[in-house]
């Protein structure tokens, strides 16, 4: 033990010894602190300058930022309000003010270890450090500058096909282009599909230009995420083909009023993944798409605008009243309510002569399926009406 202290004590002392030795006469180490320091002073000087000067430049950058950052939106929804992405703007700006004292620093500490021949290897080896670094990132920045060509020209090819895409289709929903069997409420939907296909057929093109897209980790992650997604996603793709079903099947369309299953009302929107219906209760239900293909769908408002949809109420009456009379009442009944189309004319049918009485079928047309509740209400308080009066 005390033999190794010893030792310890020797290398220390031969250390120092050669670090003294180092710093030659006295005039040379009066020198070299001189030297360190007026580089002392010129790392202050250059603290301070940044100090004023950093506060100044970025403050105006804020101010400026400030009237041109808004919320991050998509489609209409604020994912990041105003408040919030000028805090992440303003902490972003004070971190980039940070980095500016890294070379400072730097480079104060290099030209300090130059003064002394002790240490000039350490400063040797800082600069061949970031030479280096430097180096390898310029020749990567040239050897990748072919495929940030190709990229280049792949996003502006991707973005005029793009644009061309919306055009055509917008043309369509506006009427201006018609394609035979191609209805216009299709194009929407269509739009957003080709669009789809076009994006992911741009992304295969230019994925094996991305950087690292060669790299055995960028390929297993991508092909986990890729059985991911298909483990996970087996629900959700099958609404979103049923949704496209719907829209090619044009079972319905925004604003109609409708019945899947026992579920009644107005669809008030149509997705990938569900349908929105706003009952006559104003009680929203959100329906998966699949389950909207897996049943009946009873449109109402299909024909009511051409052909009027009818609306029918059945009653039974005992022999002993004359047909004739009963049909002159429920006919008359017909008047005066509203929301009944008076265009087209009522009828009655006889549905059934059974033991003890007749069923009777009163049809009135109305073009506003909408109100059929009202229309049912008024037309059983008239019905009401007529036969007590008679």
């Amino acid at each position: 033990m005390y033999i190794d202290d010893i030792i310890n004590c020797q290398i220390v002392l031969c250390i120092m010894e050669e670090f003294i030795a180092s710093w030659g006469s006295n005039d040379s180490v009066f020198a070299r602190v001189i030297q360190i320091a007026i580089l002392t002073g010129i790392l202050l000087v250059c603290i301070a300058v940044l100090k004023y000067l950093i506060p100044i430049v970025f403050n105006r950058i804020e101010r400026r930022l400030g009237l041109r950052v808004g919320a991050i939106k998509f489609q209409s929804q604020i994912l990041i309000e105003k408040q919030d992405v000028e805090k992440y703007v303003a902490n972003l700006i004070r971190f980039c003010s940070f980095i500016l004292y890294i070379p400072l620093f730097y480079t104060y500490l290099v030209n300090v270890f130059l003064i002394f021949p002790t240490t000039k290897y350490i400063a040797e080896n800082l600069l061949a450090t970031v030479y280096g670094a430097l180096a390898s990132v310029g020749m990567s920045i040239v050897d990748y500058l072919p495929n940030i060509i190709i990229l280049i020209v792949f996003f502006f090819i991707a973005k005029g096909v793009l644009r061309v895409i919306t055009h055509f289709f917008s043309g369509i929903e506006a009427k201006r282009i018609f394609i035979s069997g191609f209805y216009p409420e299709w194009a929407d939907p269509t739009q957003k599909i080709v669009r789809l296909f076009a994006i992911v057929f741009f992304i295969i093109l230019a994925f094996p230009y991305l950087p690292g897209s060669d790299s055995p980790a960028f390929q297993g992650l991508s092909i986990f995420l890729g059985v991911l997604l298909s483990i996970g996603s087996s629900g959700a793709i099958t609404n979103i083909i049923s949704g496209i079903v719907l829209t090619y099947m044009r079972a319905f369309t925004i604003g109609d009023r409708v019945k899947i299953a026992d579920t009644e009302g107005d669809v008030v929107e149509k997705s990938l993944f569900v349908t929105r219906i706003r009952t006559v209760k104003n009680v929203g239900i959100a329906i998966p798409n699949a389950m909207v293909l897996n049943n009946h769908i009873v449109n109402y408002s299909n024909q009511a605008k051409k052909r009027g949809l009818i609306l029918n109420i059945s009653l039974t009456l005992g022999y002993e009243i004359p047909w004739q009379k009963i049909q002159e009442l429920l006919l008359n009944s017909v008047e005066g309510v509203e929301g009944i189309d008076h265009s087209l004319k009522p009828f009655v049918l006889q549905k059934a002569l059974s033991d003890f009485y007749v069923e009777y079928e009163l049809n009135a047309y109305t073009r506003e399926p909408e109100k059929m509740g009202q229309i049912y209400s008024d037309l059983n308080q008239r019905i009401l009406d007529q036969f007590n009066s008679a």
